[in-house]
């Protein structure tokens, strides 16, 4: 019962307008625990940003896996209404998985904000070991990535990045 009441709550979540407030339906979704994992998985995966959003957030209170399965949706392409606060939750609940690595494949986005969030995550953790996962942003197509790579080298105080910067300008 508690696995189709999931299944019932994420499909009146689809008939969800964007920007609609699902907070009820999130408390509920919250409070069956993991019966409800499964329903959040299958809604993780479309596009209806709501049920993305809710999704996300029920999967993020869970276990690892839960959270690794958001942090995978993340890096597709999604409504920035879902994948913002749902970025900004997953540093909070699992900073350890959101790898340097990770976060500068979010540069790559088309998504503004979310790229927005990643570079502040990245320089939260501005460091010269982030510098391989910066380096290889330096040949992205888009450049808006390569200009936010190259702006978060340039604020490291480290000879690497300054003998990067200089190959990459010189």
């Amino acid at each position: 019962a508690p696995a189709a009441r999931a299944r019932a709550l994420f499909e009146a979540l689809a008939t969800r307008a964007r920007g609609a407030a699902v907070e009820a339906e999130l408390a509920e979704l919250l409070a069956l625990g993991a019966e409800a994992h499964p329903a959040a998985r299958a809604v993780l995966a479309g596009a209806h940003a709501p049920g993305v959003l809710v999704a996300g957030r029920v999967l993020l209170a869970g276990g690892a896996a839960e959270r690794e399965a958001v942090a995978a949706r993340l890096a597709r392409p999604l409504a920035a209404e879902a994948a913002l606060p749902l970025l900004e939750e997953l540093l909070v609940r699992d900073p350890k998985l959101a790898t340097p690595a990770w976060l500068a494949g979010l540069l790559e986005l088309s998504d503004p904000s979310v790229r927005a969030a990643a570079a502040r995550a990245l320089e939260a953790r501005l460091s010269p070991e982030l510098l391989p996962a910066l380096q290889v942003l330096f040949s992205s197509p888009r450049t808006n990535t390569r200009a936010a790579a190259l702006e978060l080298v340039g604020r490291l105080d480290d000879p690497l990045a300054r003998n990067l910067l200089a190959s990459r300008l010189g």
